[in-house]
């Protein structure tokens, strides 16, 4: 109960973009004895996005709590720079004593948007099996999505491919295909996207079905409705039904939009995918 003002007080701070904010940030992530508010103190710090804010996140590495130790990893990410990748790629190399921070490093890995990361990721996703709930894959598969490169389609896909990988990182390796629409205009690679993931739909884990309708409806075409259309009326789980009701109903509102803003907003995107390498 003491600790809680002093955690509010890091939580107000993380929104004053100003030096003095900073550094009694830093201090509290230094030095404070509640793992609470060091945990807040260094998700603070991701959102500012100083030098000093950088330098207190890689001396916070070590932390005692691998709560902390998560957050640091997961504010580490917030830097879109190749000091950051430096930082999360050496720390992937010596590894962590959680699993969860493993994680968390692999997804802020792929946010740096790092060129090196990709072959790291992938090469993770493929061996780094046998974690608690395969939660360091699962980061592995985020991070290769949050890299926003058309690269990562293929290690992706082969991850799906094999038998023996666990539906939970499934559902990782599906959310981060989701993301493909943005970033890969090969309509024959969308199209060979989609056949895999209505594979999927085989398994007998509901949540991986749920993952394969809600890539249909963020690709966003019009071949998704007879998919979608055969899980509503055949599946079993009620869950995955309502998804798939869910996921046809957005598609429809996605095709709604005029062609004009359709061919807009690819443009868009194909820029901003410019743009981010």
């Amino acid at each position: 109960e003491q600790a809680r003002p002093r955690w509010c007080a890091a939580r107000a701070l993380g929104t004053r973009n100003e030096p003095r904010a900073v550094r009694a940030l830093a201090k509290a992530l230094e030095e404070d004895a509640s793992w609470a508010v060091r945990l807040e103190a260094a998700k603070a710090l991701g959102e500012q996005r100083t030098d000093v804010a950088f330098e207190a996140l890689c001396a916070a590495e070590n932390d005692p709590d691998a709560r902390v130790r998560r957050a640091v990893a997961t504010a580490l990410g917030c830097f879109t720079e190749a000091r950051a990748a430096d930082r999360l790629l050496a720390w992937g190399e010596r590894g962590d004593a959680s699993y969860l921070v493993e994680a968390a490093i692999r997804r802020s890995l792929g946010r740096t948007r790092d060129p090196r990361a990709r072959e790291v990721l992938a090469r993770s996703l493929r061996e780094d099996a046998g974690s608690w709930g395969e939660v360091v894959q699962q980061g592995a598969a985020e991070g290769l999505g949050k890299l926003k490169d058309p690269a990562v389609i293929e290690p992706l896909l082969q991850s799906l491919a094999e038998i023996s990988t666990d539906p939970t990182v499934r559902r990782a390796v599906l959310s981060a295909l989701s993301e493909a629409r943005e970033v890969v205009a090969d309509e024959t690679k969308l199209r060979l996207i989609r056949e895999v993931a209505e594979a999927q739909l085989d398994t007998y884990d509901p949540n991986v079905r749920i993952a394969v309708a809600s890539l249909l409806a963020a690709f966003g075409h019009r071949g998704g409705f007879s998919v979608l259309h055969r899980m509503v009326g055949r599946d079993l789980d009620g869950r995955v039904r309502r998804a798939a009701r869910e996921a046809s109903r957005d598609l429809s509102a996605g095709l709604a939009s005029p062609p004009e803003l359709a061919k807009l907003r690819d443009a868009r995107r194909a820029k901003e995918a410019q743009l981010d390498k």
